[in-house]
């Protein structure tokens, strides 16, 4: 089993990577064995103080490579 991880600020951006993999995962053949998705606001510090949260989202794909016969 293999797994790709990718992760962005921007959705739409993540969005497009993801739908990229999938594409690809689906024409050479292979099993998709799960998808997670996750969410996490990180603070951004300038000094002591916390100036602005990130948002960083973050999509795992497991899949068994296409082993052809």
């Amino acid at each position: 089993m293999k797994i790709i991880l990718e992760k962005d600020t921007d959705l739409k951006a993540l969005e497009a990577k993801i739908n990229k993999h999938m594409a690809d995962l689906d024409e050479e053949g292979n099993n998709i064995k799960g998808i997670t998705y996750s969410t996490d606001v990180v603070p951004v510090m300038r000094g002591e103080k916390i100036t602005e949260y990130k948002t960083i989202f973050s999509v795992m794909i497991a899949y068994a490579p296409f082993i052809g016969v």
